[in-house]
């Protein structure tokens, strides 16, 4: 991973509170792309963004996200993810503040040629 996306620490008790700086980084760019892209991005789009070395890192990252409402995955399945009303309120005032992560989404070409599966 990035140095300015480290992996978060293990989550202890209830998953309340508010997301971490990385898990709304992620719920923000998951919400820019399906905007620009009409589709999810995979995990191997993500993983690209975010730097990190391996899908696990990533499916870690939208384990707690599912974890805490903010959006649903199917695992195993191509592009399954869906941000719910809650993730959607939470990532439009960080896409507001941070309007590049919207060009990113936007200039990131969607992987077609070799659709990944992974389970989490």
């Amino acid at each position: 991973m990035t140095d300015c996306y480290p992996r978060p620490p293990p989550e202890h008790g209830s998953s309340g509170g508010a997301p971490t700086s990385l898990q709304l980084a992620v719920l923000s760019f998951v919400v820019a792309f399906i905007g620009a892209h009409g589709e999810p991005p995979s995990v191997l789009e993500l993983r690209a963004r975010f730097g990190w070395k391996s899908v696990n890192g990533g499916a870690d990252v939208l384990r707690r996200l599912a974890k805490r409402g903010l959006l649903t995955r199917r695992p195993g399945r191509h592009r399954s993810l869906r941000v719910t009303e809650a993730g959607e309120s939470l990532a439009e005032p960080y896409l507001r503040a941070h309007p590049e992560v919207r060009h990113a989404a936007a200039a990131l070409n969607p992987i077609h040629h070799h659709e990944e599966s992974f389970h989490v």
